[in-house]
Order: structure tokens, then sequence, then C-alpha cells
């Protein structure tokens, strides 16, 4: 019996980390283990993969925007898009559209097909930090330093709605992140005081908020069923909330630095965050625990992004790389 205890013990010590929660290659989490470098001619902001999965987009600091092939990590074409960083891109979802939000206070509307500039979305007075099209592709939400979100006809470039602070929401605060929930009719963005606030796209009242973080939400990230909302904070830590009472009921610890980015895959149960601390981790959402560190970026890592089909998964980093992992 003693023996069948030890052997036991020595099994679950594989297992598990010794200094942590981490999982060691537990079953399911063998894939995203092979690389492949891809070098750019400046730092990577923003990653996003077309619908078909076949095609990645970046967002530069220096204002360019880069159409990539996954099958052979070629960049086909380059536009220089805006004037300062390109700090948010997004498909959409007819994979027809790019949209990019920039720091030289614009979103712009880029046609696909042969690269041309659709519309140039022109409302916030300040730095544009994410941009992100509702399920349906018909509109468009962009957010800035100047407090505000604005919501844009998809097709004309037309404002739908303002979201900005008025008397009776007061709150004055840089927006640093927007999602959108898989049923459309609401958005969620994240600001630098580290609180979410809930809208109804519908009349642009204020629904709620979520407190809890202790710094600025860069990033936000929604099951594909709507019930959980994901959040990554430069506070070092991920929560994820029920949206249905605004709980948080679960926080997620491993980063030694500002967590710029998360994408949870279409599973819906892997959820990818990067950081300052140059690791990207993966973490298991049913578990909450991180499964995998992923290393090989030489600096912070900004960008991430799994591919629709759930196979392939996109970082970008200040070290002027793109890596995909498969």
């Amino acid at each position: 019996m003693k023996q069948i205890l030890v052997l036991l013990m020595i099994v679950f010590s594989l297992f598990f980390i010794g200094c942590g929660n981490e999982l060691v290659n537990p079953v399911g989490y063998t894939a995203f283990e092979n690389q492949s470098r891809i070098v750019s001619d400046s730092g990577i902001r923003c990653v996003a993969f077309s619908s078909d999965s076949k095609l990645f987009v970046t967002g530069d600091v220096d204002g360019k925007l880069k159409l990539w092939r996954v099958s052979d990590g070629e960049c086909f074409r380059t536009t220089i898009a805006h004037t300062d960083d390109i700090y948010s891109v997004a498909f959409s979802p007819d994979g027809k559209t790019i949209a990019t939000g920039s720091w030289d206070k614009t979103a712009k509307l880029w046609r696909l097909s042969d690269g041309e500039c659709l519309q140039t979305l022109v409302g916030h007075k300040d730095k544009v930090n994410s941009v992100v099209f509702s399920p349906d592709g018909k509109t468009l939400v962009s957010v800035s330093d100047d407090f505000s979100a604005i919501i844009w006809n998809a097709s004309d470039g037309s404002h739908v709605r303002l979201f900005a602070p008025t008397m009776q929401n007061p709150l004055r605060n840089p927006i640093r992140s927007v999602v959108f929930s898989p049923d459309g009719q609401t958005i969620f963005t994240g600001n630098e005081a580290g609180v979410i606030s809930i809208w109804s796209v519908i009349d642009g009242i204020k629904q709620g908020e979520l407190s809890g973080h202790k710094a600025l939400v860069f990033s936000l990230a929604f099951s594909p069923d709507g019930k959980t909302l994901i959040s990554g904070s430069a506070d070092k830590t991920i929560k994820l909330w029920n949206v249905q009472d605004k709980s948080c009921f679960k926080t997620l610890s491993g980063h030694t630095g500002i967590i710029y980015a998360i994408a949870l895959n279409s599973d819906g149960k892997t959820l990818a965050s990067c950081s300052w601390d140059k690791a990207i981790k993966l973490w298991d959402i049913e578990l909450g625990r991180c499964v995998k560190t992923l290393n090989g970026h030489a600096d912070p890592v900004y960008a991430l992004a799994f591919s629709p089909n759930g196979q392939i998964m996109a970082s970008g980093s200040a070290d002027k790389t793109i890596k995909l992992w498969r």
C-alpha cells in the first residue's frame, strides 16, 4: 500500500509545478507548442485573423497596416494607414473589411480585396485605443482617451450613437478597451480607473459597472454563450465576471507585468494572455489555472489573437516579431 501511495505522489508531483499552480502539459494542451517566427520592421501593437483563418493583419507602432498569409508567413501588402501608432485592428465578420484605430485620433475602414480606404471615421478628440465590429458586422464601436465611445455605421461611416460622460454619469477616464456582447445589444468598456461600464446599444443608457481591478483595463473578451465577461488589466490579473449579477467569480494571477491583451479560443475553454513580462500564458477557464507558459519574445508582448478555427494563435511584440503558435 505504501509503495502505491509513493508512486501516486510521484505522478502527482510530475503533473504539477512545485512552485506554483501551473499544470505541465495536461491532457488537451499539447497544442500551441510549435512556433513560427516572422520578422517585421517595427514593433507590433495589434493583430487579428480573417474569418476564414487564412490571413492575419497587424498594426505597427509606425502606423503601418500589414496583411500576412498564414500558410507561408509572408507579408503581401503594407499600407501607410495612420500617422501614429495603430493600436487596434479588427476584421468584419464577413471578412471583407478591416477596421483600424490609431493614436492619430481616427479610425478607418479598409476593403480587404484591394486595400482601399473606404472611410475615415473622424469624431474622437484624442487617441483611439480600440475598435470592434458588432456581431452582425453592421456597426463598429471605437473608444478613446477622450472618455467616449462612438458607434459608427460600418457601411457609410456615419455616427449612430455617442457614449460620453454626462451630468448623470460624470466619470471621466480614458477608455482603453471595448467589446460587444454576443447578442450585439450591449457594449462593455474598460477604462484607466479599472472600471468596466455597461451600455445599452439601443438607447445609450448606462446599465451598470463592474468594479474590482486596481488599474486600467487593457482588454476584454466574452464567452461564446454571453454569460461570462473576461478582463485583463495593468494590475497583472485577469477577472471572470458573471454578467447576470455583475459579480467577479474568479481572479487569475500569474503574470509579473501589465497584461496587455487577452484572447479566448473559439472552444470557449482556453484563454490566452500576454504581458509586459514577455510571456504568453494559456489558462483553463473551468479550472481557473494556468496550463502553459509560452516564452520566445525578447520584449513585451502587446498583441494576441486566436484564429477563428481555433488552430493557431498569433502574438506580436515590441521586439518586431510575430509568432504563430500551432
